[in-house]
C-alpha cells in the first residue's frame, strides 16, 4: 500500500500504516524531494519517516516501489478538494499527478477525505489524475473508474 503523511487538515494514514505493518504489507510513502520523478520509498516502521526538504515525513530508505509490487497496490491520496468525477484539488506542483501517471493503469487509487471537502465539480486540466473511489467518515464513492 502507499500512504501520504498528513499535513494540515489532510486525514491521518498512522492506523493504516501501523496496521499494513504488522500484517506485513509493503508499505510505501512518497519522496517528496524527487519532483521530477516521483518515487514511492518502503519503510519498515514509522521510524524511517524523517521529516524532508518540506517539513513533511518521507521515508529515508533506498527500496523503491518496484512494477512487481503493483500488484493489488492501493495508493491512498490526501487531497484538499474531491469531487464526484474523482478528480482533486492537491496543494500545488502536480507530483501526485506525476506519480500517478506513472504508475498507468497498476493499482486502485483511493483518496481520502472528510465529507466537508467533497464538491460536485473540479475545474480539471489535461494532466489531472482521478481517483477510482473517495472514502470518507460518512461513505465511500464509486468515482466510476474501475481498474
Amino acid at each position: 500500500m502507499v500512504l501520504y503523511s498528513p499535513v494540515q487538515n489532510e486525514v491521518e494514514t498512522e492506523v493504516l500504516r501501523d496496521h499494513g505493518l504488522v500484517e506485513g504489507k509493503k508499505v510505501f510513502y512518497p519522496k517528496l524531494a524527487e519532483q521530477d520523478a516521483p518515487v514511492f520509498v518502503r519503510i519498515y516502521s514509522h521510524a524511517d519517516l524523517l521529516p524532508g526538504q518540506f517539513g513533511i515525513p518521507e521515508p529515508v530508505g533506498p527500496t523503491s516501489l518496484l512494477p512487481a509490487d503493483c500488484d493489488r497496490l492501493a495508493v491512498f491520496i490526501p487531497g484538499v478538494l474531491f469531487d464526484h468525477h474523482g478528480y482533486r484539488l492537491g496543494r500545488g506542483g502536480g507530483w501526485y499527478d506525476r506519480a500517478l501517471s506513472r504508475l498507468g493503469n497498476r493499482g486502485v487509487f483511493v483518496g481520502l477525505a472528510y465529507e466537508t471537502q467533497i464538491v460536485e465539480t473540479l475545474p480539471t486540466e489535461s494532466w489531472d489524475q482521478k481517483v477510482h473511489y473517495i472514502i470518507t467518515e460518512d461513505r465511500v464513492i464509486d468515482c466510476g473508474k474501475k481498474p
